[in-house]
């Protein structure tokens, strides 16, 4: 997509590459986050879908700024870090299978 002619991520690119550094920076709190609400209720996809989708939201409807977008996943990254520290359990179990939960069903 940066090589595409107005994309959002050529005009991210044309603005500076430290913003482009920032768009794939910024997925991993957002993932952690979203991974995290996910797996709090229970593996309910829908649970990521709305936090994404309401974080797109709130973004494009106030306009935000490249450079608000960095000082936002700077604390994003707050958060998943507080999020991994607070909730071990969480993160300290490895992963999960859905072959491990028909095991316990039986």
């Amino acid at each position: 997509m940066f090589i595409i002619n107005h994309t959002y991520q050529h005009d991210l690119w044309l603005m500076s590459p430290i913003y482009v550094i920032n768009f794939f920076v910024s997925n991993i709190p957002l993932a952690v986050v979203a991974n995290w609400l996910c797996y709090k209720h229970n593996r309910l996809i829908l649970a990521a879908i709305l936090f994404h989708s309401a974080f797109d939201a709130v973004a494009e409807s106030f306009n935000i700024e490249q450079f608000t977008k960095c000082i936002v996943t700077g604390v994003f990254l707050a958060v998943a870090l507080v999020i991994v520290l607070v909730d071990r359990k969480a993160f300290g179990q490895g992963p999960e299978t859905f072959l491990a939960d028909e095991n316990a069903a039986r």
